[in-house]
């Protein structure tokens, strides 16, 4: 009998075709298509789809190294990048600059642009009052080829050609400078990138950097490069590209040698004034470490000098650049760990510290031949020395036994005018000065201490004595003596307005309000929520007594007033939660400044906004039945319902502001004026 055959039994996923046939051939196909352009999507950098649109139309957006587009536009940028940097400008329209973080794949911004209001000016006699103020802090000492010494300020830039009278160059805040055949650049508020020529000041814009502390100049490569918190940047100035060269976190001076360019950087949470020592080839753009935790580093003449800690002495090792194999030149016994900084002069080699030691060499021993009040950088002119400090201005071959000191005199720090009838100002970390024919006089030195720096508040004769409020506590002067004497349970830094009120002697601070009784300091019982350990505390920016109520202005909680000493404050209505920067009562009503806003206020009722941009309010005053507001863009003349601007040329931000004797007194952040209204 034959067995009969079973069909085999085939597969399902043996053939696919044999199933779909010429169509599921077609399907694989096609799926395999849709894969490779899944994974190209996938490894592609995906792009923003951007437009924008103006009104008026037909402006001209100026995008990051891209060609100037005409409004409505529409363009593409990389995923990777999320944030766009760019300005809109029309003539006779406001130029407009934004940044503006990416979150859609096609995103359409919109710009209605404002007619350009044309500004009202006003000139005023402004006559400089610096005699007897200190000099700013002088961080970095630039000799041009031409023999000019510049100084880079805390406050601006000033140049000399016999190191004695001083010009001011530029006035700003900026972080460095760099000499260059096309002028010289500048950055201004760690992001602005300036060039400074015989055509003027012109702003460099839009940068891609930020936080930028360094710069420095290649004439060999005709490059500027840029040290900042996230890397190292170049520019060229033919191009006006940049581009960034590699990513090192928190650049703080960059140095150029006939070799390299060296970087210094921060070292990390670890050591604060510890730094790191790169070096960056120009050529190959390559970076290398030179030596890790160090305290400071000198490089020129072909050679490297570092200082590094040895437990409380300090090692002085040189090295010629090719080696980097260094050797001991020297050691200093008992340094503490602060700003130091390095120099070699005529092969002496200089060390300072932040205190004002100034050490030298002799052979391999280092000594002390010199004392100064915090020295913050060093360099040279005319072959000699010169060390600049905080508050002294510069001192000129300190090494020769007979030092000269020299004032920068035209800048002087910024400077707060006190609360009180006198005409004082508090400079920070250094002291407070009285204002008296025609010189500021120092009537208090604050005490020199690292990472401290002091300001006053206020000042109230109480007594026949003498009592100043700072950050740090209330001094009474009496006699040429000077004690100290803080409240009960009194917060360090805490601000202190002192305030004479019915014969009575009030301390308004976060630490609470208190009143002096029989030389004792008794506290206020009130329903403001300061001296609290936990809770909300309420942070006071200044005090005003006027007709028997004080106004207390907060950083948080508005203005804030009492009529019973302190005992009860209330909310001024529609102040509420808002920064006070500034008030003034006048006959016109009470002007209060939040920031940028400018509100009056008439019957402690009636609040009108007042439009205004001015920038950020930082005083206000009444003099000759006008309102004078200080801001950071300047001094403004309020009347008749328009501003105007007072001496622009001049006043670029004022700090503070107080009227004596018919004249207005103003600090602009580098130089005290007055006003003088006698005439009117």
């Amino acid at each position: 009998m034959r067995k009969l055959e079973t069909s085999k039994r085939e597969r399902s996923d043996a053939n696919p075709l044999n199933i779909f046939g010429p169509v599921g051939f077609i399907i694989i196909i096609v799926a395999i298509i849709i894969g490779i352009f899944a994974l190209i999507k996938f490894f592609t950098p995906a792009q923003y789809h951007i437009q924008i649109n103006t009104s008026p139309e037909g402006a001209e957006v100026l995008l990051l190294n891209r060609k100037p587009l005409k409004t409505p536009c529409d363009f593409y940028i990389k995923t990777a990048d999320k944030a766009i940097d760019f300005v809109i400008q029309k003539d006779g329209y406001e130029t407009i600059e934004k940044s503006v973080l990416l979150k859609k794949k096609d995103i359409m911004l919109n710009y209605k642009l404002s007619k350009v209001k044309l500004e009202k000016t006003l000139n005023m006699l402004v006559m400089p009052i610096n005699k007897g103020l200190p000099s700013p802090a002088v961080y970095k000492i630039e000799e041009s080829q031409d023999g000019v010494l510049y100084l880079l300020l805390e406050n601006g830039i000033v140049f000399s050609r016999n190191n004695s009278d001083f010009n001011i160059l530029y006035r700003g805040t900026p972080s460095d400078f760099a000499i260059t055949p096309n002028g010289i650049f500048i950055v201004e508020g760690n992001s602005k990138l300036i060039l400074l020529n015989s055509k003027g000041q012109n702003r460099i814009a839009p940068t891609p950097f930020s936080l930028a502390k360094a710069l420095c100049y290649s004439e060999k490569n005709n490059t500027l490069f840029i040290g900042c918190q996230s890397g190292l940047y170049s520019y060229n100035p033919e191009s006006g590209e940049f581009k960034k060269l590699c990513k090192i976190l928190g650049i703080r001076k960059l140095y150029l040698s006939s070799k390299y360019l060296y970087i210094f950087a921060d070292y990390g949470r670890y050591g604060p004034y510890l730094v790191n020592l790169y070096r960056y080839d120009i050529e190959t753009n390559k970076l290398s470490t030179v030596k890790r935790k160090i305290d400071t580093a000198f490089i020129g003449r072909n050679k490297l000098f570092i200082a590094m800690h040895s437990r409380n002495d300090v090692k002085i090792l040189s090295s010629a650049e090719d080696t980097i194999r260094f050797v001991s030149v020297g050691i200093i016994k008992d340094i503490p760990i602060d700003l130091n900084h390095l120099y070699v002069l005529n092969n002496k080699i200089y060390f300072s510290t932040y205190d004002g030691a100034l050490y030298a060499n002799e052979g391999n021993e280092f000594k002390k031949i010199a004392d100064f009040n915090h020295i913050v950088s060093m360099g040279e002119y005319n072959n000699k020395l010169i060390v600049g400090t905080m508050r002294n201005g510069l001192i000129e071959d300190p090494n020769s036994g007979n030092p000269r000191s020299i004032s920068i005199g035209v800048l002087t720090p910024p400077v707060y005018f006190l609360h009180s009838a006198d005409i004082l100002v508090s400079t920070r970390g250094e002291g407070v000065y009285r204002y008296k024919k025609d010189e500021w006089r120092k009537v208090l030195s604050f005490k020199k201490e690292v990472g401290s720096f002091e300001q006053a508040f206020s000042e109230v004769t109480f007594q026949g004595k003498e009592f100043i409020g700072t950050d740090r506590g209330v001094y009474i002067i009496s006699k040429n003596t000077i004690s100290k004497v803080n409240p009960p349970d009194y917060s360090p830094r805490s601000r202190n307005f002192l305030q004479n009120i019915s014969n009575s002697l009030y301390d308004f601070s976060e630490s609470g309000i208190y009143y002096l009784d029989n030389n004792i300091w008794k506290k206020v019982d009130s329903n403001l929520p300061i001296g609290q350990v936990k809770g909300e505390v309420i942070k006071i920016r200044n005090i005003i007594f006027h007709n028997n109520v004080i106004y207390l202005l907060t950083e948080s909680h508005g203005l804030m007033m009492s009529s019973n000493k302190g005992k009860t404050f209330s909310v001024l209505k529609g102040t509420e939660g808002k920064l006070i920067s500034a008030m003034c009562i006048s006959p016109q009503g009470t002007f209060v400044a939040s920031g940028n806003e400018l509100y009056l206020i008439k019957d402690n009722q009636t609040i009108t906004s007042l439009p205004c941009t001015i920038g950020y309010i930082t005083s206000i005053v009444y003099n000759d039945n006008c309102i004078y507001v200080g801001s950071s863009n300047g001094l403004f003349q309020y009347k008749n319902g328009d501003f105007f601007q007072i001496n622009k040329e001049d006043l670029h931000s004022v700090i503070s502001m107080k009227v004596a004797d018919n004249n207005i007194f103003v600090s602009s952040g580098d130089c005290v004026y007055k006003i003088n209204f006698s005439g009117h």
